[in-house]
């Protein structure tokens, strides 16, 4: 398989032709971008966030939901934006806002045979998992690593609305029997969900750390290569029996950082423990 790396200089847009066909992407809400913006600019109040956020109140909402769910270990409900950002920090309330704003964009009209329910709760395990892991490897880059996991499967949907029962069939094959969804996605289609969020992401303008998580997070080097989050890679293959499906997670980690395997997995079942409660939330 030829890496995300190696091929992300494509054109996205052409990309994403040949991926979706005639299915048009829709393009990322001018709201989102104008707030992302000034999350990422020092000089901006919390006044002027929330201002920005206000001409989108459904985004709002959403946001507070989420960041009032009991994956931020908030003693008290989130009241608004401003409150947010204090609690929470800028680049946690800019992961919450990607996230809403795909789970708006990406989710609706989705194949009725695709259970948006369970895809979500998914996805917010996974990025559970992979921040859990990121406070043991990269701190730092908590927040980036909890957004890109959170959106790598962001294209699955929009897969399911661009090729419809030829591509709902082999998801609901993985959904019952499990295996490698991008091996088979390729099989079937010639494409797989990790490149094409990867292309989506860059059409989107995402910043380029969270691009590349996204797009090669299921590259078989992906979390030995430098500049890229290792633990979007690591918790890439978690599903419903989440501990028992991270082995290869605890082997390279224990190998390549020298962690105890208890260790990791500890961190990660607190982490799991409070993703079901943002799922519900966020679905």
């Amino acid at each position: 398989m030829l890496g995300w790396l190696k091929k992300k200089d494509r054109d996205p847009k052409r990309a994403l032709r040949e991926s979706l066909g005639d299915y048009k992407l829709p393009s990322f809400p001018k709201v989102a971008h104008e707030v992302l913006r000034s999350l990422r600019d020092p000089a901006a109040s919390s006044e002027r966030i929330s201002d920005r956020l206000a001409e989108d109140p459904g985004l709002s909402a959403k946001l507070l939901s989420v960041a009032s769910s009991s994956a931020f270990s908030l003693r008290h409900p989130v009241g608004n934006v401003g409150h947010a950002v204090t609690l929470l920090g800028r680049s946690t309330v800019e992961s919450l806002v990607l996230a809403a704003v795909v789970q708006r964009t990406v989710a609706a009209g989705a194949p009725r045979e695709m259970d948006m329910r369970a895809f979500w709760r998914r996805a917010a395990r996974r990025a559970a998992a992979s921040r859990a892991l990121a406070d043991l490897l990269h701190p730092t880059t908590r927040a980036e690593t909890f957004t890109a996991s959170l959106l790598a499967d962001m294209a699955v949907p929009l897969l399911g609305k661009a090729h419809g029962g030829r591509y709902v069939a082999v998801y609901t094959q993985w959904c019952n029997d499990g295996g490698e969804l991008a091996e088979m996605e390729r099989e079937a289609l010639d494409v797989d969900h990790a490149s094409v969020a990867g292309w989506v992401a860059r059409a989107w303008e995402l910043p380029g750390v969270i691009v590349d998580a996204i797009g090669s997070h299921h590259d078989d080097d992906a979390a030995e290569r430098s500049g890229v989050l290792p633990s979007v890679a690591l918790a890439a293959d978690l599903g419903e029996d989440a501990v028992e499906l991270l082995d290869r997670a605890v082997e390279t980690v224990g190998e390549r950082w020298g962690i105890g395997h208890d260790v990791v997995r500890e961190a990660i079942r607190k982490g799991l423990e409070k993703a079901d409660d943002m799922a519900a939330r966020l679905s």
